[in-house]
């Protein structure tokens, strides 16, 4: 079973979502993570 992603690589993405830095697609490709991870991360956090 995979580690879990660090609480430092969720905040990042959270704040390039916030800053409207890209779509929740680009914003997977950049930090190498699933998109369905960003979708998942974004929802908690409005």
């Amino acid at each position: 079973m995979p580690a879990p992603y660090s609480i430092d690589l969720r905040q990042r993405v959270i704040n390039t979502y916030k800053g409207k830095q890209g779509s929740q697609r680009q914003i997977a490709d950049r930090f190498q993570v699933s998109l369905s991870f960003v979708k998942r991360l974004v929802s908690r956090y409005p």
